[in-house]
């Protein structure tokens, strides 16, 4: 396991915590996880990793600004998870993007069961507009823990 995973968990843990408390990740933690991302590419897979590491950092800021643009996700967000797949091969940044996703699916249901928004669903048929964003970096935690188990047992890989 590369011990990238261990910083990624503990960068998000810090991100979620901060998304909760101000609904804002803070630059200086996203630009240091992809620091180390790529340095520790670099380190443990020499100039080619570091090469692939950045290309990986372009894309999924490049995916993301995308996705920022289109109302999706926040600012913030992208970066983190651009951060976060950046130190990682991409067979486990894909695993990484997976269960963040699962974990995002997770937080949204929680959020219209709590907002009593599931019965307005049921009701109309349709989903309720709230206007009210999710602190995502809470799903982007629970993504970089469970790459973290997955990678301590690997019958939770996602992708071979």
């Amino acid at each position: 396991m590369t011990p990238f995973v261990v910083v990624l968990a503990a960068a998000a843990l810090a991100a979620a915590a901060c998304d909760i408390h101000s609904r804002r990740i803070p630059n200086v933690l996203t630009g240091t996880l992809a620091a180390a991302g790529v340095l520790t590419a670099g380190i443990t897979r020499g100039l080619p990793g570091a090469g692939v590491a950045l290309a990986m950092l372009a894309v999924m800021l490049l995916i993301g600004t995308v996705a920022h643009a289109r109302g999706w996700f926040g600012g913030g967000d992208v970066k983190l998870l651009a951060a976060g797949c950046c130190g990682l091969i991409p067979s486990q940044s894909a695993d990484f993007l997976l269960y963040t996703a699962l974990c995002g699916g997770l937080l949204s249901l929680y959020a219209l069961a709590s907002s009593r928004g599931i019965a307005t669903m049921f009701i109309t048929w349709r989903l309720p507009a709230t206007g009210t964003r999710l602190p995502y970096a809470v799903a982007v935690c629970g993504g970089a823990l469970c790459l973290w188990v997955a990678l301590l047992c690997p019958a939770f890989l996602l992708v071979r």
